[in-house]
């Protein structure tokens, strides 16, 4: 802690001494730039305002770093913020599980929710199945880190994900661009935008369709692994029927059709060592299948995996005399189905997928009003929102079969029903002072229908106790609708020492939702749990420096983390004991991250540190951990980018490189089971010429280009671990020409 605490007190005194240097240097001696880091707009506290006004830690990627950076999905987001990690579901490849400032959750399951928030143009995206969306015609992503409770609602206590779609505009343009690598990559993107002048608006469409083949092969059954075959569409319609009101529709689609994922065996232990010798191959070991670097597995599974996920959303903005008024109503489905998944990377079932299907919608409704006049020293938000969500989910599981040959049968509908009404405000103190406080009462309603069973020897058998069924003979229980309610607060002042330097500090507290216990079987098998909470403490300062040319970012927080929703073995009257989630610890998690972005002439650098430690300080016996356990974030994550563009006779070239690097994961007692590394390294790269012409450019890309065999993800399921390996060394050349103005 006091390391932390000591690069905290440095980092603080570089940023206030720069600053104070900057003020304090003569106006007369600063020398006129050509070229300065412009501001840029975010929607981090629901309405369009410069970044730089921000009293919050947000990361924006515009539409060019994002294609720069090579950042197609959710999932390569992580590589250019700091704190941020996305870690893909094994055996869900739309599935990522969100983790900012080491707080995160991996269960696909519909009882249990996210650690960090996904909107799409102001809509939340409730589930992290189906959250690794496509990031395609982009106008920017937005990274709030830190409790986002007050205006984005529950299940932000980590920060929020925040994606703009590019907005239909009054004017003709269009472009194609395809791109072709290894593995036989194709990547086609076509973007077209018309304006419609008898509604006085415009209409934008924006496709995708990527596939390549596999990264890896299930070599016992010549099938390959971790192939693509992804199909995108959003449409959207723009349209202004009168100067004070606007009306946005948008509806986007994604289809994957693909084969099974590449999963790889790390460590086995006694139960998973006992599978060989029951299935009639005493002589084999496990060890023989310990595979960190993928590429060929001796799966005996290979799998299928078919999903798409959809949406609509209608915006209706009034401009009022006192008022802007917003209207939000959004629809989202998401409709999974894969099978015959290996989870293990060995000819053995220690776990397999069989079957899993997952069916639902949600619904969603913001009325939003804010003050349109950011110059009279108040400002405020207001809203209300109403959210209900269905699910229904079934999945047929084979664990360490042989010897356990009971199949496992998990089938639920889950339904969720939230309302939420907040206001935030900020009032000039001084000229140079804000203060600014928020509140929001949410409560949530959970309910759940189980009818779990499980298979043994062919035959399908209820798994419910007789005192939860239904009705005698039916395997059905019809659990009660449970009520959460909690209040996210924040409270913060910003300090404007001159036009080019802020400062700020803030206490948030935020929660996650409660839920039910799905696969449980017993009344305490499917016990509720409650919503844990966050309460953070955050000071930050946000700095331009050398007339423009160099922008730094700093924010350092201390968060203090209770009534963690965590694993415990519980006693159970009917099963002696049983695995469930339950409100069992507390910890606290200390951080600092730093962002900078300068130009060097022509050079543009950025570059980005987060530096965190994170420590369990109670946990309930039953949780079977210790308190010397990490929670599992990297220590350190640094992220750098460099663009040198420079005129050429056929048009003017940019090269460009990224690297990413981030340290082991925290939980010591993991990394000594699995005997591995979390830690790795990537560097990209892209050289791109735009044509004289001014419409084409021509490009070559590189992604991984060391070829780093790293950990994407691992699960410990106490009898094994197992891993899904990063994506390999890609590259190829790309093609783009734009139309229109």
């Amino acid at each position: 802690m006091g390391a932390i605490k000591r690069r905290w007190v440095l980092a603080w005194t570089l940023a206030l001494a720069v600053t104070a240097r900057a003020e304090d240097e003569p106006q007369a001696t600063k020398q006129p730039t050509v070229e300065t880091l412009g501001e840029i707009l975010v929607t981090a506290r629901r309405r369009e305002e410069g970044v730089g006004h921000v009293p919050i830690a947000v990361t924006v990627l515009t539409n060019q770093q994002l294609h720069d950076e090579q950042i197609t999905d959710i999932n390569r987001l992580q590589f250019a913020v700091p704190s941020l990690g996305v870690w893909p579901v094994i055996g869900n490849s739309m599935t990522a599980s969100v983790s900012l400032r080491g707080l995160f959750e991996p269960d696909p399951l519909p009882t249990v929710d996210a650690t960090v928030g996904t909107y799409l143009d102001g809509v939340y995206i409730a589930r992290i199945t189906g959250a690794n969306l496509e990031m395609v015609d982009l106008k920017r992503a937005e990274v709030l880190r830190g409790p986002q409770g007050t205006l984005f609602g529950r299940n932000t206590i980590g920060g929020a994900i925040n994606l703009v779609p590019n907005p239909p505009v009054r004017r003709f343009e269009a472009s194609v661009d395809a791109a072709a690598g290894n593995y036989a990559s194709v990547d086609l993107t076509g973007v077209l935008n018309v304006p419609i002048h008898l509604l006085n608006g415009a209409m934008r469409l924006a496709v995708n369709h990527q596939q390549h083949r596999g990264y890896g092969r299930a070599v016992r059954l010549g099938q390959d692994l971790n192939d693509d075959n992804i199909d995108f569409v959003r449409a959207q319609l723009a349209l202004a029927p009168s100067r004070e009101w606007t009306i946005d529709l948008s509806a986007d689609l994604t289809s994957d059709r693909s084969g099974g994922q590449l999963v790889t065996f790390v460590a086995g232990f006694e139960d998973a060592e006992e599978v060989p010798i029951a299935a009639g191959n005493p002589t084999d070991d496990l060890d023989n299948y310990r595979n960190l670097e993928g590429g060929d597995v001796q799966s005996n599974r290979a799998g299928r995996f078919d999903a798409r996920v959809w949406g609509t959303s209608a915006v209706l903005t009034g401009r009022l005399p006192h008022a802007t008024f917003k209207s939000i109503s959004a629809y989202r489905r998401l409709d999974l189905d894969f099978s015959n998944a290996d989870m293990d990377g060995t000819p053995y079932d220690l776990f397999a997928i069989l079957e899993r299907q997952q069916n639902e919608y949600q619904v969603s409704e913001e009325l939003q009003a804010f003050d349109p006049n950011t110059d009279d020293g108040f400002d405020w938000t207001a809203g209300l929102v109403l959210f209900r969500e269905s699910a229904r989910f079934s999945t047929h599981n084979a664990n360490l079969s042989p010897p356990n040959e009971t199949e496992g049968l998990t089938r639920a509908t889950a339904q969720s029903e939230s309302v939420a009404a907040y206001v935030q405000v900020t009032r000039e103190i001084t000229p140079r002072a804000r203060l600014t406080a928020g509140i929001r009462y949410n409560v949530d309603w959970r309910q759940l229908t189980s009818r779990n069973g499980f298979v043994l020897g062919g035959v399908e058998y209820c798994r419910l106790d007789d005192s939860i069924l239904d009705a005698p003979g039916t395997c059905q229980a019809t659990l009660p609708w449970r009520r959460f309610g909690y209040l996210p607060w924040t409270v913060g002042i910003d300090l404007r020492a001159n036009t080019d330097a802020m400062y700020y500090a803030k206490i948030s507290r935020g929660y996650r939702a409660g839920g039910y216990n799905m696969r449980g079987g017993t009344p305490v098998g499917l016990l509720t749990f409650g919503p844990e909470n966050v309460l953070s403490y955050e000071a930050g300062a946000k700095v331009n420096l050398a007339g423009g040319q160099l922008h730094a970012d700093l924010a350092l927080y201390y968060s203090d983390y209770n009534d963690i929703q965590i694993g415990e073995v519980v006693p159970d009257p009917i099963q002696d004991v049983t695995f469930i989630r339950q409100n069992g610890g507390r910890a606290r998690i200390q951080g600092v991250e730093l962002e900078l972005t300068a130009l060097l002439g022509p050079l543009r650098l950025s570059g980005s540190l987060g530096v965190a430690d994170g420590k369990y300080l109670e946990l309930d016996p039953a949780t079977g951990a210790s308190l010397d356990d990490g929670i599992g974030l990297p220590k350190t994550t640094v992220s750098l980018s460099g663009d040198l563009p420079f005129d050429t006779s056929l048009g003017r070239l940019n090269i460009h490189a990224d690297y990413d690097w981030r340290t082991d994961d925290g939980d010591h007692t993991f990394l000594a089971r699995c005997r591995c590394r979390t830690e790795f390294a990537l560097l990209n790269a892209t050289i791109v010429l735009a044509l004289a012409s001014g419409n084409s450019e021509v490009g070559l890309w590189g992604h991984n280009i060391t070829n780093r065999h790293y950990m994407a993800q691992w699960v410990d399921f106490d009898s094994f671990i197992d891993d899904m390996p990063g994506d390999p060394r890609t590259y190829g050349v790309s093609v783009t020409y734009r139309f229109g103005e």
